[in-house]
């Protein structure tokens, strides 16, 4: 489990590391989130996916949950 004291003395490059990993993720889920906002019917998905997400531990949070799953697929059938 991640502190923000366990960050503090955590080494810079590290920090850095996962703070463009952090922004990648959030990036992509922000992406994501701006498709579903102009395409109204994907809305709630994307709101199932973003709220099972932020039930994830720090641990777990890399894997994907089934509401993220059938959003991605929604996602990608919408832009066919």
């Amino acid at each position: 489990q991640m502190s923000a004291e366990g960050m503090q003395g955590m080494p810079e490059g590290m920090m850095q590391m996962m703070e463009q990993s952090l922004n990648s993720m959030c990036d992509g889920m922000a992406e994501k989130y701006e498709q579903a906002a102009a395409k109204q019917d994907l809305y709630e998905p994307a709101l199932a996916c973003y709220q099972s997400m932020a039930k994830q531990s720090c641990k777990t949070l890399h894997d994907e949950t089934p509401e993220c799953q059938r959003f991605g697929k929604l996602a990608e059938e919408y832009g066919n």
